[in-house]
C-alpha cells in the first residue's frame, strides 16, 4: 500500500481533516506567495528557520507561558522528532535528567 491510497483514520496524531482542508485555497495562497519570493528566499534559507514563524513563537511562549525569548537567539525545525533528537544531543549528557509536561508531547519522551 502507498502512501497516496492508504487509508486516512480519524483522529490520527499531527493529521488534520483533510476532508476539511481547503486544497484550493491553499493551492492558491501558495502560487501567489511563490511568484513574490525573492533570489535571496529561493536560493538559500535561514538556517534558523522562517523569521515570522520564529516571532510568533517567541511571542505566543511570552503570553502563553511567561517565557521570556528572542527571535534572533530561536531555531524553528521542521520535524518535532528530529528537533528533539538535535537539542537533546546538543544540550543533555547521557543519563542527564529532564522534566516534563504531563500531558506534553509523547514523542519527547523518546527523544
Amino acid at each position: 500500500m502507498t502512501a497516496e491510497n492508504a487509508a486516512v483514520l480519524p483522529f490520527q496524531m499531527g493529521l488534520p481533516a483533510l476532508d476539511a482542508f481547503p486544497s484550493k485555497l491553499w493551492s492558491r495562497l501558495a502560487i501567489r506567495r511563490a511568484r513574490t519570493l525573492s533570489i535571496q528566499a529561493m536560493s538559500a534559507p535561514d538556517p534558523t528557520g522562517y523569521a515570522p514563524l520564529r516571532f510568533a513563537i517567541t511571542s505566543y511562549l511570552a503570553v502563553s507561558r511567561g517565557i521570556l525569548c528572542w527571535p534572533s537567539r530561536s531555531s524553528s525545525l521542521p520535524v518535532s522528532k528530529g528537533a528533539l533528537g538535535l537539542i537533546t544531543r546538543t544540550f543533555l549528557q547521557p543519563g542527564d535528567a529532564v522534566w516534563f509536561e504531563d500531558p506534553g508531547y509523547f514523542m519527547a519522551r523518546e527523544a
